[in-house]
């Protein structure tokens, strides 16, 4: 795994950046805005996604001088009281939130599971919502009865990335996540057959290589046979998932 500090530390700022600038995660570009703050008209702040400027914001690494360089449509807006009360003369544009729209134009029907990292947009205020998928999460939802993270941060601790709590809930149409990300509240809702398809296709290949769950930090299970007996006990337990399962075979 590329460990940026290090390759600074041994390589220098210019050499790193010169061998390594198209593959830097957003996360990693605000260390080096944190580091080197000199090198801020050089960071691609277009790529940003939400979780990045809110963990350089609430640590104070966005300053005045970043403001027309900031997409403010991906600033919360929470994000933007927070910078407009440590300086009250930011200039920040009239940002109008999306027209609220009804319950039934809310069902998202895309296949989220299509990577480990899940990313999606709150159709109310337009906000992003974003994180790694922890496979206990996932098989739990299909069951109806998680009340645990099914986001968390690439390290695997739900709050080293803001999550607190998050909660699902099945109806016959749809799948709903309720997740709170630092002071931020996201109401998702999914269409059901999509979401119980999606899953299920992520979960085939993990359950045929016999994955290893450890492999990946805390993001799913201790080791494969936990992961297996758990699925399996949901399919056994629901005969609708099992023929979707047995519908995935080659």
């Amino acid at each position: 795994m590329f460990n940026l500090f290090a390759h600074i530390a041994v390589s220098g700022i210019e050499a790193t950046l010169q061998a390594h600038r198209a593959e830097l995660t957003p996360l990693e570009w605000v260390e080096i805005l944190f580091a080197f703050p000199e090198r801020a008209a050089e960071i691609p702040f277009e790529t940003w996604n939400a979780e990045a400027w809110t963990v350089a914001i609430l640590h104070e690494a966005v300053t005045p001088t970043l403001a027309p360089s900031i997409p403010w449509q991906t600033i919360s807006k929470a994000n933007r009281r927070r910078l407009l009360k440590r300086w009250p003369g930011l200039q920040i544009p009239d940002i109008r939130p999306a027209a609220r729209i009804d319950a039934s134009s809310r069902i998202m029907r895309s296949n989220l599971f299509e990577r480990s990292v899940f990313r999606a947009i709150e159709p109310d205020t337009g906000e992003e919502v974003s994180g790694c998928l922890k496979i206990p999460g996932v098989v739990g939802s299909l069951r109806g009865d998680w009340d645990g993270p099914f986001l968390t941060c690439g390290c695997g601790e739900p709050g080293c990335s803001g999550f607190a709590e998050q909660r699902n809930h099945l109806s016959p149409a749809f799948v709903h996540w309720s997740i709170r990300q630092y002071d931020r509240t996201f109401e998702l809702y999914f269409d059901r057959e999509a979401y119980e398809l999606g899953a299920l296709r992520l979960l085939r290949p993990k359950y045929l290589a016999k994955w290893n769950g450890s492999e990946a930090y805390n993001v799913s299970y201790p080791n494969f046979r936990a992961f297996a007996d758990d699925l399996e006990s949901l399919l056994a337990a629901n005969p609708r998932l099992a023929a979707l399962w047995k519908s995935l075979a080659p």
